[in-house]
């Protein structure tokens, strides 16, 4: 009689009982294998339009994509200056004080190519899409530069050479035209604001709650911390420096969270009233609007592209206007965009997505649709955020800086939330 060896019959059943376990868990292992396909399918702009389900009951593969225009923070940057027991030296960083560092040219290098892929079925890298407007100072100006080098790498119809894949656009300043698109200049009336809010109850109460907190940093940084303006300014240096792998001192590391919750409410009391976000982020929304109805009436058809390279301020003051704030310093680079889509039945809407990585140059991750109240869906229908934003929008901005009577001033004051 024939006997089966015994290391046979073992794989055998080995074997069977794998089918049987597979078997099992056939359902479950799909449903694994289909996210783990998901996530690595990228983050194109099909992949976008297909798998958002807004609440307007369209059907999102029909709208087709008419205008993106993009507001970002300038990548990592130098400190402006060093605390007077900072164990560092103004000698570790190369570029100069203040300006953008090789980090933070990647930072900007990096999202505009993955945006380039977002946005591959929509762009092409003909310069005529795209125009560029770039807050007045140098790391602004840098960081817009880097940043295109990524998103708009000439093909081989607009390459000059083969020996690098760059092309020259140009970018403007802020003044550009006339319209304080960017501007952070004076104006009166946003600035008394600006000067009450940080006067208010609430903001003594923030101080008060704060108080032994600054006296500590202030003991170990040799500087006078007394406000949440100092307590961010002294956790940016802080910060450029541990992006930097520098020497952070153990009692820099103590509350290192709250540094980013004191820039926070920096922004805040320097932005937090619809009267001074009208005189701050209301030229570029009113600036924005105006190119969404060019594209629309067809003045501005070649155009497929804006790009505003500015500071964390205006990103901030952005989502405060937009009542999406976070309260939370925005990261290098962060990236704002708003998209204008046409739909199937002929109307337009608008989407606001919110690019806001720590680390841009090591990992990107998917945007935040910013869902505006009153929207009920992030596809807001372009009617329904005119109304939204009207009030936002001054019509002759210096004009209305200078006036000093009342017609211009939103009535009652509007007092700051509590700042937890």
């Amino acid at each position: 009689m024939f006997v089966f060896p015994r290391p046979l019959i073992r794989n055998s059943l080995l074997i069977l009982i794998t089918f049987a376990v597979l078997f099992c868990i056939k359902d479950s292992l799909f449903e694994l294998l289909t996210g783990i396909s998901a996530l690595t399918e990228g983050n194109d702009l099909n992949n976008q339009v297909s798998t958002s389900q807004p609440s307007t009951g369209k059907n999102t593969t029909k709208r087709e994509l008419m205008l993106i225009q993009m507001l970002f923070r300038h990548g990592h940057r130098a400190p402006f200056m060093l605390y007077p027991y900072d164990p560092n030296s103004e000698d570790d960083w190369k570029e100069g004080m203040g300006m953008l560092t090789q980090l933070g040219r990647l930072q900007h290098y990096a999202m505009g190519v993955h945006l380039q892929h977002r946005y591959k079925d929509f762009i092409t890298s003909n310069p005529k899409e795209i125009e560029m407007i770039n807050s007045n100072n140098f790391r602004c100006q840098y960081g817009v530069y880097c940043f295109i080098a990524g998103m708009y790498a000439p093909t081989k119809e607009f390459s000059f050479t083969d020996e690098i894949k760059w092309q020259p656009i140009i970018s403007r300043q802020a003044d550009y035209k006339g319209k304080a698109v960017l501007t952070r200049g004076r104006c009166r009336i946003s600035d008394e604001e600006s000067y009450a809010l940080k006067r208010s109850v609430e903001a003594n109460r923030t101080k008060e709650k704060y108080h032994d907190l600054y006296n500590f940093w202030s003991r170990n940084s040799g500087r006078l911390i007394d406000s949440w303006v100092l307590a961010s300014d002294l956790g940016k240096t802080l910060s450029c420096e541990k992006e930097y792998n520098l020497t952070i001192p153990e009692w820099g590391l103590k509350y290192w969270d709250e540094f980013s919750m004191q820039t926070g409410i920096a922004y805040y009391f320097n932005y937090g009233t619809k009267l001074i976000q009208k005189y701050r982020i209301g030229p570029l929304l009113g600036y924005m609007l105006e190119q969404i109805h060019n594209k629309i009436l067809q003045r501005i058809q070649e155009k497929k592209v804006y790009i505003y390279s500015a500071h964390g301020s205006n990103i901030a003051c952005l989502l405060l206007a937009l009542d999406q704030y976070n309260w939370k310093g925005p990261p290098y680079a962060s990236t704002i965009i708003l998209e204008l889509w046409k739909e199937e039945d002929e109307d337009y809407s608008i989407r606001w997505l919110y690019y806001n990585s720590t680390n841009p140059e090591k990992q990107i991750d998917p945007p935040v649709p910013l869902v505006l109240n009153g929207c009920g869906s992030e596809f807001c229908p372009l009617g329904r955020y005119e109304d939204l934003i009207r009030r936002l929008i001054p019509e002759d901005w210096k004009e209305e800086c200078n006036d000093t009577s009342e017609k211009f001033k939103f009535q009652p004051f509007e007092s700051p939330v509590h700042v937890s």
